[in-house]
């Protein structure tokens, strides 16, 4: 029974990431998320398969990130299969613009690297904007490597 349900969640997880953009929730809008001043991204995924994100932010001075697991009934963290949003809550430190990548690795549902733009205005207030996604196809054949000779 949990397999079939981990499969369950593996298909809802796979529909879920057909955008593969996430949902984004910046403050002044109107997202149920309230982060002061700041931005979030929103992903899905899935315990026992589901992708496991990674964040690279090119200037850390300008944008601290947080991340976070939010399952959608805290008892869910104790089940195989149980879907879960990988939350990243980004905050301003001082005005200016940054890239981030944020990468998606699963051996079992669509793997991704999402960049963004941040711009972080005087007030320290967070906006994002997607620049590319990247989709990287699991069964592509590995890139061929020309032998080195060692020295010892």
């Amino acid at each position: 029974m949990k397999r079939l349900a981990a499969i369950f969640c593996a298909f809802a997880s796979a529909l879920a990431f057909i955008g593969c953009g996430g949902k984004s929730s910046e403050s002044g809008g109107n997202s149920s998320e309230s982060v002061e001043k700041g931005a979030s991204l929103v992903f899905s995924s899935f315990d026992g398969g589901g992708p496991e994100f990674s964040i690279e932010i090119d200037d850390p001075d300008v944008l601290a990130v947080k991340q976070t697991r939010e399952y959608g009934n805290p008892r869910h963290a104790e089940m195989d299969g149980s879907p879960f949003d990988v939350v990243f809550r980004f905050t301003g430190l001082k005005p200016g613009e940054t890239t981030l990548t944020i990468s998606a690795r699963s051996p079992i549902t669509d793997n991704f690297d999402a960049r963004y733009n941040a711009k972080v205005d005087a007030s320290l207030s967070v906006s994002l904007e997607e620049i590319e996604t990247t989709d990287f196809d699991p069964n592509a054949p590995l890139e061929e490597i020309e032998p080195t000779d060692a020295e010892e």
